[in-house]
Formats: C-alpha cells, sequence, structure tokens
C-alpha cells in the first residue's frame, strides 16, 4: 500500500474533540502501544493466529532498549478481554485504552498511528498504523509469521522493522 499511495503519514480531515483531549492527556510519540485482536473476528479467523504473550513481552522489551519511552498502552478490539487474559502477566504499568465506542474506525487507526512504537497484532489494520508510525520516525515490531493459512510467512517488511516469532517471541531477522 505505501508503494502505490498509501498515505505516509495518517491524518483526519476532522478530528473529533475526544482525539484532541487524548493528544492534550498522552505522550504519544514518547509512548509504546501493544495491539491485540482478540474479538470474534480474530477467533474466527485461523489464517491469522493472535501472536502469544512471548511476542509481546519481548516486543516490549526491545523497543525499551532502543528508546526510553515513557508509557505503554494497550489497544485492542476487546481492551476488558486482553486486560483479563494478559493483565497479570503485562503488570500494572501497562495502560489500557478504550476509546469510545462511537468511534469510527479511521479514528481507531488514526490513534493506534500516533505512538512512537508499537508491537503489531498480525492484522491489516495494525499494519497500516505501523506504516503511519514507522514513517513518523517510530519503532515497528511485527509477527512472523503474519499468516498461519496455506499461504505461510511474512509480508514486505522494511529492514528497520523488528521481525519477532508470534510464537515465541524469538528475533527472526
Amino acid at each position: 500500500a505505501s508503494k502505490f499511495g498509501f498515505p505516509r503519514i495518517l491524518q483526519l480531515r476532522d478530528k473529533p474533540i475526544w482525539i484532541s483531549k487524548l493528544e492534550g492527556e498522552i505522550d504519544f510519540k514518547e509512548s509504546i502501544v501493544l495491539h491485540f485482536r482478540v474479538g470474534i473476528d480474530a477467533q474466527a479467523n485461523l489464517s491469522f493466529r493472535q501472536p502469544e504473550l512471548a511476542y509481546y513481552l519481548k516486543g516490549l522489551e526491545i523497543l525499551r532498549e532502543r528508546k526510553k519511552y515513557g508509557a505503554t498502552y494497550v489497544l485492542s478490539d476487546n481492551v476488558k478481554q486482553v486486560k483479563e487474559i494478559f493483565g497479570f502477566e503485562l503488570g500494572e504499568e501497562v495502560n489500557y485504552l478504550e476509546m469510545p465506542k462511537h468511534a469510527a474506525p479511521a479514528e481507531r487507526l488514526y490513534v493506534l498511528s500516533l505512538f512512537g512504537g508499537i508491537v503489531c497484532a498480525n492484522s491489516t489494520f495494525c499494519g497500516w498504523a505501523a506504516w503511519s508510525i514507522y514513517n513518523s520516525g517510530g519503532n515497528v515490531v511485527v509477527p512472523v509469521p503474519y499468516s498461519d493459512g496455506p499461504v505461510l510467512g511474512s509480508r514486505d517488511f522494511p529492514s528497520s522493522w523488528v521481525q519477532l516469532n508470534k510464537y515465541s517471541g524469538a528475533v527472526v531477522q
């Protein structure tokens, strides 16, 4: 998508008040986001399984080694479920960011793209945010294999993106 006209850095034509308020409260460029896909779509989609916790913990460790980030946030299609499943292991220093129910997908994507570092779920949605973060000078961690379906493997990620095995968290590149 970046090759054929995907916007280099995501922007909104009209920014809602709730996003402006978040931008005043959160230092996005100095924060890391962990993106999880755990909702109904992820459970039914066997070709794109959710990465394991080891992947997220290693990604978080690597990003913190690269830069002294401030806060860490979790965004998900189901934040409550992520907190129930992974909250204990992620620890109390992680913040869970729930967006308003009325938030449009483009608004959710925009917020995800504001962070300075991202540990991606294997989702196209997260990938779009990762490109924007990368193009803004941020750091990106992606899961490999990206797909568990008949066509295994990863996507054409830039060499500066950290690629981790989505099950073990081991560095792939």
